[in-house]
């Protein structure tokens, strides 16, 4: 885990625009980007919070409209 950038909720909150709070929830909820706990703390992985954001897609009719120009 040398190589991964860990950051705290208060850090993905300000990448994402997602507030601390309702990252708070998704945790809860079994839902967001993976997680780890160290001791009460709550780390993100920056590549696990990509690949979320990645995956949370959703295409439009002008995006796929550009896609198949």
């Amino acid at each position: 885990m040398n190589e991964k950038q860990l950051m705290s909720t208060g850090q993905v909150a300000d990448m994402t625009g997602i507030a601390a709070g309702t990252l708070s929830n998704y945790r809860h909820r079994k839902i967001g980007p993976r997680y780890y706990k160290a001791g009460r703390k709550c780390l993100y992985s920056r590549q696990d919070v990509e690949a979320w954001l990645n995956h949370s897609v959703v295409e439009t009719a002008d995006s796929l409209k550009i896609k198949a120009e």
